[in-house]
């Protein structure tokens, strides 16, 4: 049988560089979300955490950082699934465009790196090489960045 699910994509205006900021806006508008009805999977935009910051690789967080573990928490805390948009993220020496799906416990669940990168991008991320599928209580999920 078939199972209906909601999905909810937030839309926001990301402050630059300003991750703190950023945050409290997705804590917010997540928790207005929820408490107006319920959703399985709440998507974020692009950028999400940074906004884009082309040639400014220092602002590049990894996926153990502080901000990823508070999206971790927020999903964990609502009990949905999190698709957390995009950010640079640092891994070793190389810089990707990462999209990562939280689950309802706060775990990452799917990490996907941007495939094709566009022509200015090639000059400072490095392109992932999988595009990947999940299944999830909720169905199978999978996640790509323009």
């Amino acid at each position: 049988m078939k199972r209906m699910i909601t999905v909810a994509a937030v839309q926001m205006k990301i402050a630059p560089l300003d991750t703190g900021r950023n945050l409290a806006k997705i804590e917010k508008l997540v928790g207005e979300l929820c408490n107006q009805q319920s959703a399985d999977l709440v998507v974020l935009p692009e950028d999400v955490l940074t906004g884009p910051i082309p040639y400014n690789l220092e602002y590049a967080l990894s996926e153990s950082s502080g901000e990823v573990m508070r999206l971790c928490q927020i999903a964990r805390e609502k009990q949905l699934y999190l698709a957390a948009g995009s950010f640079i993220c640092k891994d070793g020496n190389n810089y990707y465009n990462t999209a990562l799906l939280i689950d309802s416990s706060g775990e990452i669940q799917l990490r996907y790196r941007k495939n094709h990168l566009w022509i200015p991008e090639r000059r400072y991320l490095v392109p992932g090489n999988e595009a990947m599928v999940v299944d999830t209580p909720i169905g199978k999920i999978g996640l790509a960045i323009c």
